[in-house]
């Protein structure tokens, strides 16, 4: 009889199921490339963009960048991010190195492509570091994985990945996490391996706070972490402090160099339209700062609305009956009790609410008013928090299975507005005309997109830029002079200037209206632009700088001259640009303009004398010499004051003329520079008269 066979078992018939299944995220590299893949889908259509707001200037404009020399470099160090100008007390070299690096050793000049790489190749590399860190707190590896994913791929993002002036915020959370990153395992070291370990954080803070001010939350970060086990850190304590102490070291340096450098530049204009906290007394400006925080929260849940600019009047001011401040104060103080609460029971949810508490404290506006009331690259860092955040309550919704679903929807709908939100910045135009809907009461958002709408076809949309800056000036209405942007209103006023201009041929008598209201928005503008000077010299006394500028504006008083013009009141047109010279001597239109209503006035000699401090400041160049040519000829004499030079023109400085008018020009240059707080260029003005032509000095 044959045996009957004896059956298998079922882990003999399946051998793999005698060890769990292993997720696809928990194999070798998958989340990594994974991660890649994310990240480069939610920003592949960055890569066209061109150059949007401060990229335009801090990368088009920028001297320092535009070759790799040791004197670039040394220029890079020794000053501020927005050097020449004094627009805010910030201090960021390796963010303006790496434009350099883009600029000039990668040869991308102002090509915008190169930039965009670069950001998204950052953002890649912190997307990774966010996955390494995570990993070490969830101890679970699609915890980490989904955490990470919906960081690298949410929408409040886009203005520091998409934004080429965004870099700042790259640069600084690489520090940071990096230096997060390392400490997690760094702080077990000893020995050898713990000053090298020592040594590398100490150059990832610098690289962080020289990258930008909110680099400088790394040691709160690494005590974050030392919380979740109180007893470890306990007793490793001194194991630990170098680190601490190695971080503190490297934000002393920075704050030291920061302040030497800051000394030596002009103190800046106060942000008023930027944060209008600065208008505000303390708790009305911090109450209002709450309700800003609480807008900063809806953002990281609900990325919708999102702008770039959300500048005066967006955010109104708090008082104690306005309900959404309220609302930004209960919901702030439930995240906060939810992190005491979760301590005991869920240290993942603690530490991932205590990161974006940290991270956004900062630009919070609560423990020092900054530039901006509020900006959503301000985010950057602490939407690291809210992803570990929802990351952890996902997984406690149900089982695992229904974690992954609801943040894989998650995660689609982020991805999705991210891959739209890009479209916004592909240039100025398209980013404005996009948040003036976001933003409806930002003065900024109308003010900008009227200007690029002009500067893009100043017939076909005149109309609409005269809306749109009326808007903007409508917003500003009820502010003081000191507070106005005279931009702002000057802006308006060339616009009004040209549907004068444009009406004048069919209607004179339409023409002079339009005329009357540019000379009226001037008028603000030049009391705005006054105001701002006070405001300038009283900043500079109170912070013990030397009055060593001029703020005002002559752009301003050069549109107001030419509306002066406009109407025939030439006098005062001369006054206006006359104020104009005191304020910048090297604004070299203004002496064109002067020369013209010194004609108008048929004041010739006024008018030599005004071309020829033109041609000592740039130069003898054609369009000027033809303006001294036909003015000197309706002098008796004038002739011989410009000869034939082979193909060209130039100045015959033998010429009796030129002889006479030049001690004048140069005299009242030299008046122009002691006006404009310049005496050297002055007195070098007076130093030639007299080398060059003999002039007596006047006393």
């Amino acid at each position: 009889m044959a045996k009957r066979a004896r059956p298998s078992s079922p882990t003999a018939a399946r051998p793999e199921a005698q060890k769990p299944a292993i997720s696809i995220l928990e194999r070798k590299w998958i989340p990594t490339l994974l991660l890649c893949g994310i990240a480069l889908a939610a920003y592949a259509n960055s890569f066209g963009l061109d150059l949007a707001t401060d990229a335009k200037v801090i990368v088009g404009a920028n001297e320092r960048i535009r070759a790799f020399t040791w004197d670039n470099l040394r220029l890079v160090f020794t000053s501020d991010y927005w050097w020449p100008n004094p627009i805010d007390v910030l201090y960021r070299p390796i963010t303006i190195l790496s434009y350099l690096v883009n600029y000039s050793v990668l040869g991308n000049r102002t090509d915008a492509a190169g930039y965009h790489v670069l950001n998204v190749l950052l953002h890649a590399i912190n997307v990774l570091l966010v996955l390494r860190i995570c990993r070490q707190i969830f101890h679970s590896v699609p915890r980490a994985f989904f955490a990470a994913a919906l960081w690298a791929v949410h929408p409040v993002g886009t203005e520091s990945v998409a934004n080429v002036s965004g870099r700042a915020d790259l640069l600084a959370a690489l520090g940071v996490l990096a230096g997060l990153a390392l400490y997690g395992s760094a702080r077990e070291w000893t020995g050898r391996r713990a000053a090298l370990g020592v040594s590398v954080l100490f150059a990832l803070t610098l690289f962080a706070s020289l990258s930008k001010e909110n680099g400088a939350v790394l040691p709160g970060l690494m005590l974050l972490w030392d919380t979740l086990d109180v007893p470890a850190f306990r007793r490793q304590w001194k194991q630990r402090a170098p680190f601490y102490l190695g971080t503190a070291a490297a934000l002393v340096l920075v704050f030291w160099v920061r302040s030497r450098i800051m000394a030596a530049r002009p103190w800046p204009m106060l942000a008023y339209l930027g944060n209008p906290l600065l208008m505000a007394g303390f708790w009305t400006a911090r109450f209002t700062a709450i309700k800003a925080l609480g807008l900063q929260v809806w953002l990281m849940v609900f990325p919708v609305r999102l702008s770039f600019d959300r500048s005066y009047r967006q955010i109104a001011l708090s008082a104690p009956g306005d309900p959404w401040a309220w609302c930004a104060l209960a919901t702030v103080l439930a995240i906060l009790a939810v992190a005491l609460v979760s301590y005991r029971r869920d240290r993942v949810l603690y530490f991932a609410i205590g990161f974006m508490a940290i991270c956004i404290l900062p630009t919070s506006n609560l423990p020092v008013l900054i530039g901006s009331i509020l900006a959503e690259r301000f985010l950057y860092l602490p939407s690291i928090g809210f992803a570990m955040a929802a990351a952890a309550l996902a997984f406690r919704v149900g089982n695992r299975r229904t974690g992954q679903i609801v943040l894989g929807v998650l995660l689609a709908l982020f991805a999705a507005r991210t891959f739209a939100r890009n479209f916004d910045w592909q240039n100025n135009s398209t980013l404005e005309a996009a948040d003036v809907g976001s933003a409806p009461d930002s003065y900024r958002t109308h003010d900008l997109l009227a200007r690029e709408l002009y500067s893009r076809d100043p017939v076909a949309n005149l109309d609409r830029a005269i809306r749109e800056g009326e808007i903007a000036v409508e917003i500003l209405r009820d502010l003081p002079a000191r507070y106005v942007s005279d931009g702002t209103l000057r802006h308006l006023g060339i616009y009004y200037v040209a549907k004068g201009d444009h009406v004048k041929a069919a209607s004179p008598d339409q023409a002079r209206v339009w005329y009357q209201k540019a000379l009226a928005v001037l008028l603000r503008a030049r009391d705005a632009s006054e105001a701002a000077e006070k405001e300038f010299d009283r900043q500079q006394l109170s912070h013990g700088r030397p009055l060593a500028q001029r703020l005002g504006s002559a752009d301003v008083y050069q549109t107001l001259a030419a509306i002066y013009g406009r109407l025939g009141q030439h006098r005062e047109a001369l006054a206006t640009l006359r104020y104009g010279h005191g304020l910048n001597p090297d604004a070299t239109e203004l002496y064109t303009a002067m020369a013209a209503q010194n004609l108008a006035l048929n004041d010739s000699r006024a008018a030599t004398a005004v071309l020829l401090e033109q041609i000592f400041l740039e130069g003898a160049r054609p369009a000027t010499l033809y303006g001294l040519q036909e003015t000197t000829a309706r002098l008796a004499g004038g002739e011989c004051a410009v000869a034939r030079a082979g193909a060209g023109l130039t100045v015959d400085y033998g010429c009796p003329i030129v002889r006479q008018a030049a001690c004048g020009a140069l005299e009242d240059l030299a008046g122009a520079f002691i006006q404009a707080r310049q005496p050297v260029r002055a007195q070098e003005q007076r130093d030639r008269a007299r080398s060059q032509f003999g002039c007596v000095a006047h006393p």
